[in-house]
């Protein structure tokens, strides 16, 4: 009896998998028992039990799958598919019909088991079909179809079919399976292209027929594709899904992101518009669902990601393919629409998604610098195109409209009985016509047949799209110029203006890059322009970015423009050996302070400049409060700089000597400076003068780096480097490794938290430390903090809880290996010096000034302790002088008390003895203070912010220096400063217009301590 009714299927399954629905109910003959009556191909009649046959496919479909996977199994397996979907359309022309087969849950239990076991042995079909076969057109079909049997027989909503599969107890074993074989369906359709490829170069098939077949199968990868996209849609299934170890931090989301990423169209194949269309909304989808998991508030997916090695690097990997994408959006040619089957095909939102990943990859610490890397120079030549193309790409002209249109997306309109029967038509042997003489080889179709997929065109307003661009281009300059001394080295402040003006420099601003024979300054302040164009439409015309981003910006546009732009001349002969630079700098100097004056007349950019005042502040007291942290730069931008080898030793050495590295960032700056300078003192010759400066440009920026890891040639042009990049996603990013392995990924967020919120927090944290462990007192805190400020949510108060626990263990830590290191490097370098100085001479003593005995020999004989810390510390900065320097060191015996020698004031400063430094108080945080000039004339009164660590690249215990804001002035603001540098300017006026405030710094000789107006 089993075997006949086994029989009974199978033949039902053969003679009824081509019928409709509405084929179906012209068979049925008696209503009332649901009985299908027909005469089979044989001639005999078949009578066939509706709910019988719907109640034991299912079971034994089940039964089948277990069979090998070849080819004629995955027609088999498709038929019977294709035969439930045609029942369940059926099912919903009679009421009675849909009570006993849709309502049923045994059967839906049934369709659930079906489909979770088909996906997972189809996930283990072989990743290379045979050549020439149709393995990859039946896969991806019955892959498809199967999904769609979720829509058949539980609900016809995606969003209602999430909480079926996770009440479902095999919901991870389905979210595994899924992933996996969609992603097997990718790898199935790129052999497949590249089989289509081979036939097409050897004459055994023709393109209209190789495009058929490949559309046919990019099309079922799309409908699977789509509906994971749907299901991920859901809140809950993507929190379901972030905590399946598998998916989330195993790789498997990214291992199917970066295998439709890495889809590639073969030369042959590339004329085909629907064919290319197809493999774009492919990758559309897949970054679209990627920027679904990115953008979850429960889980960070990046953070989770960032803790397995594995991940990490799938994760870069992704990020490399999503930069090449963000790379197209920059700067290529937007897409015109010239007939009927360009507009029929729509490519999807593949640019704009990869913008808007990018924005978020820049926004984590764990890509940032991936990010800036890989995209500042693409970033440098969009600044540096002609104003007119730059306003229209960029600021909602014609072309920002016309690349709106190129990026019209589509949703897939799937019919599974249809797009079935079309792929067992495409793949029957013997149903194609013979091409050049070659028979069973040819593809193309006898007859036409429907795909069974429609696509539903989006539209979206192209300002709109054109307005969001400009405002995600601004984010990926917020978001990279972002620091926020909580969780980032006080090194990494200004990193991304080095980079992208080392970028600038072998790009856009060397002679043979500027276009239409612009020299380098008019090239400089075409860039500085544009950005200043681009913030100005931006902050009138969206509101998507936040007044924190925006003051970022600005900051960042005005540091660019005293970075590369012609600065003023010292004399007046300089500026006349250039009328040139000096008309163009005088130029774009009123044009500047015109923008400057409109901005202050509307009300936005008020509240800009003082959220930007605001910033600057917090992060001036944090740098100064905060001690250093230990920071390997790594190797930031691989464009022309190199690294001495006195460098790299220094890098070896303790923490004490990685300050070396933050001079070295802005040499770049410095190189164009002095070859500008140079340059303007020469006589007035236009040729000679653009030689001279590309000699220095070269000389000074166009250097190889010598890493082990790789080597960039200096003449290599932006194209091919950015391709070498993006095959090595390890060649131009920050070693995230510090001299801690164990340091935990960062990532830099904005507070959450205004400073009344953080205040309280902190002071319930001292009674209960580890609040982070018990979730009721997280929620009671979250509903207190609530009512004093911005809202968080449980889990973001639990994260800031756990970040800052990780923070606090990771410096100490620092702070421990730092001390065990300093000992080490002391005792080492204080013996190095100290036989340096016996060399020298055998007697020699050292005096320093409030010494209690007078004497201190060197040879140890008689030292206590302070003088053996003065010793250590002085040796040490003698050794790192060394080091950098050859035949620097100052001659010790030389030395007289009191003489205000840069040795002396070494010894005072970092011996911590009770050395007044010329009759001078020490000097403390917030003390009023006296400025002097080197004529001992008061210059202005201010107070103390910060005595040491490190202020725009500078050590300011190494140099005597401490950082004063400034309230009174006693002579002209125009006055130059002894210290300027690019971010304050070189004069008291300068420094208020970028900061905001007038914070300079200056030589502790130079100043003294002022209380209640009466000088010390």
């Amino acid at each position: 009896m089993m075997g006949s009714m086994q029989l009974d299927v199978i033949m039902a399954v053969e003679e009824l998998h081509g019928l409709s629905a509405r084929d179906m109910s012209k068979l049925l003959k008696d209503l009332h028992n649901f009985t299908f009556r027909f005469n089979t191909s044989r001639g005999a009649l078949m009578r066939v039990d509706v709910q019988r046959l719907a109640t034991s496919l299912p079971l034994h479909l089940l039964a089948s799958v277990a069979s090998t996977g070849a080819e004629p199994r995955f027609r088999y397996l498709l038929r019977g598919v294709r035969l439930l979907h045609s029942l369940s359309d059926l099912a919903l022309r009679y009421p009675k019909l849909e009570q006993l087969l849709l309502h049923e849950v045994k059967l839906r239990e049934q369709v659930l088991d079906l489909v979770i076991y088909m996906l997972i042995v189809l996930a283990s079909v072989e990743q290379e079909g045979r050549a020439g076969s149709f393995v990859a057109l039946l896969h991806a079909a019955l892959v498809a179809c199967c999904l769609y049997l979720l829509t058949a027989f539980v609900t016809k909503e995606w969003h209602d079919v999430v909480p079926v599969l996770l009440a479902h107890p095999k919901v991870d074993v389905f979210m595994d399976a899924a992933f996996d074989v969609v992603r097997r369906d990718i790898g199935l359709l790129q052999s497949k292209l590249r089989t289509l490829h081979i036939k097409l170069a050897s004459k055994k098939a023709t393109l209209p027929a190789a495009e058929r077949v490949g559309e046919a199968t990019a099309q079922q990868c799309e409908a699977s594709l789509q509906v994971l996209q749907s299901l991920c849609q859901t809140q809950a299934f993507r929190d379901q899904l972030l905590h399946h170890k598998e998916l989330c931090t195993r790789g498997g989301v990214l291992r199917l992101t970066l295998a439709v990423l890495k889809l590639n169209m073969p030369s042959s194949l590339q004329q085909s518009k629907s064919l290319v269309a197809f493999i774009s909304r492919l990758k559309s989808k897949a970054l679209s669902m990627l920027l679904k998991f990115c953008e979850t508030e429960s889980v960070c997916f990046l953070d989770e990601v960032a803790a397995e090695p594995q991940s990490m690097q799938l994760a870069e990997l992704v990020a490399c393919e999503v930069l090449a994408l963000v790379r197209s959006a920059l700067l290529e040619e937007p897409r015109r629409i010239e007939d009927a089957e360009t507009e029929q095909n729509p490519m999807g939102s593949l640019h704009i998604n990869a913008m808007r990943l990018a924005d978020l990859f820049s926004d984590d610490s764990n890509f940032r610098n991936l990010v800036m890397d890989g995209i500042a120079p693409d970033l440098g030549t969009v600044l540096a195109a002609p104003p007119g193309v730059f306003t229209s790409r960029w600021c909602e002209g014609d072309i920002a409209v016309n690349l709106a249109k190129g990026e019209m997306d589509a949703i897939l309109v799937y019919d599974p009985f249809q797009a079935a029967g079309a792929a067992m038509i495409a793949s029957v042997k013997g149903a194609t016509a013979p091409v050049s003489g070659s028979p069973g080889d040819s593809l193309q179709p006898l007859e036409e047949m429907e795909t069974g997929c429609v696509l539903s065109i989006e539209s979206t307003s192209p300002d709109l799209y054109a307005r969001e661009r400009s405002a995600l281009l601004v984010k990926l300059f917020a978001n990279l110029t972002c620091f926020n001394p909580e969780v980032c080295s006080v090194d990494e402040k200004d990193r991304f203006l080095h980079v992208f003006v080392e970028c600038l420099a072998s790009g856009p601003l060397m002679k043979s890059s500027s276009s239409h024979f612009l020299t380098p300054e008019q090239t400089a302040v075409r860039i500085c322009e544009n950005l200043y164009v681009l913030l100005d439409h931006v902050v009138s015309s969206s509101h998507t970015v936040n007044d924190e981003d925006l003051s970022l910006v600005s900051q960042f546009s005005d540091a660019l423009h005293h970075a590369i732009c012609p600065s003023p001349p010292s004399d007046e002969s300089t500026c006349l050996a250039a009328p040139v630079v000096s008309y163009l700098r005088d130029a774009h100097e009123k044009k500047l302070l015109m923008i400057h004056t409109r901005r202050q007349e509307l009300p936005r950019w008020q509240k800009i400049y003082q959220s930007s005042m605001e910033l600057q502040e917090k992060e001036a007291v944090a740098v100064s409060v905060r001690p250093n942290a230990v920071y390997d730069r790594g190797v930031p931008c691989q464009n022309g700089m190199e690294i001495e080898k006195k460098q790299q030793e220094i890098l070896r050495q303790s923490s004490s000597i990685q300050l070396a590295m933050s001079r070295e960032e802005s040499s770049a700056i410095a190189g164009l400076h002095e070859a500008r300078a140079e340059s303007l003192m020469e006589p007035l010759d236009e040729h000679e003068y653009d030689e001279r400066h590309m000699d220095d440009d070269d000389e000074t920026l166009t250097k190889e780096f010598n890493d082990g890891d790789f080597a960039v040639e200096s003449n290599e042009d932006d194209n091919a480097r950015g391709s070498q990049f993006m095959r090595n996603p390890k060649r131009r990013r920050e070693s995230k490794k510090s001299l801690d392995s164990d340091e935990p990924p960062k990532k830099r967020k904005r507070n959450i938290m205004n400073e009344r919120q953080i205040k309280t927090i902190e002071e319930a944290l001292k009674g209960e430390p580890e609040m982070q462990r018990y979730p009721k007192l997280i929620q009671q805190w979250t509903n207190t903090l609530n009512q004093m400020g911005p809202e968080i949510a449980v889990h973001q108060l639990k994260n800031w809880l756990n970040n800052r626990k990780a923070r606090l263990a990771r410096i100490a830590r620092e702070e421990r290996a730092a001390e065990g290191d300093m000992r080490g490097e002391n005792s080492r370098h204080t013996r190095s010096a100290l036989g340096i100085m016996g060399e020298q001479s055998q007697d020699m003593t050292v005096t320093p000034p409030g010494s209690p005995e007078g004497t201190r020999s060197v040879d140890g004989s008689q030292r206590d302790s302070g003088t053996k810390q003065r010793t250590s510390k002085s040796s040490r900065s003698v050794s790192k002088r060394d080091s950098q320097d050859r035949g620097t060191t100052p001659e010790l015996s030389n030395l007289e008390p009191g003489h205000k020698h840069l040795g002396a004031d070494t010894l005072d400063s970092r011996g911590g003895s009770s050395s007044n430094r010329g009759g001078k108080c020490n000097l403390g945080h917030g003390q009023y203070v006296s400025l002097r000039d080197n004529e001992d004339k008061e210059v202005a009164l201010g107070y103390i912010v910060q005595l040491d660590g490190v202020w725009q690249s500078r050590d300011l215990e190494e140099q005597s220096l401490c950082v004063i804001q400034v309230v009174e002035f006693k002579v002209d603001k125009t006055s130059k400063l002894p210290y300027p540098s690019n971010l304050t300017g070189s004069s008291f006026e300068e420094a208020e217009t970028l900061l905001g405030k007038i914070r300079v710094a200056w030589h502790k000789d130079k100043i003294e301590i002022v209380q209640d107006g009466i000088r010390k």
